[in-house]
């Protein structure tokens, strides 16, 4: 099919993300371009004390291995619209105007850190 595979792995901040992502490399060896993707929900990305200073990092960024931020989305809209029963759209009326535009700017900023990474990845921008 000639596509090439990007695996994204998410980060939490605990030591098993970071285990388990070094298992996932060991078992793994041909799994593509690799992204580790810090889950902002969890805290800044300088929080990521064990990811950042793990020797699992350090190898992983020398063989290529690129990392990202998905950025955290405030509770009280991921209340009001993925997390609501059922899930609201971005359109949906029952969304406050100051909850749409949050979302806009939050799918914006993690669009872009997705598309900056496009060019190495092998694809297309949105």
């Amino acid at each position: 099919m000639k596509r090439s595979l990007a695996t994204f792995f998410v980060l939490n901040r605990s030591v098993d993300s970071v285990n388990l992502l070094r298992v996932f490399i060991e078992e793994f060896p041909e799994a593509g371009k690799l992204i580790a993707v810090r889950n902002r929900f969890f805290g800044d990305a300088d929080r990521f004390t064990r990811w950042n200073a793990s020797n699992t990092r350090a190898a992983f960024l020398k063989s290529g291995g690129k990392e990202m931020d998905f950025e955290e989305l405030f509770d009280s809209v991921v209340d009001d619209s993925f997390a609501a029963k059922p899930p609201r759209r971005f359109t949906d009326t029952a969304l406050t105007y100051a909850k749409k535009l949050t979302l806009r700017r939050w799918l914006d900023r993690n669009f872009a850190a997705f598309d900056s990474l496009s060019d190495e990845l092998g694809v297309g921008k949105r």
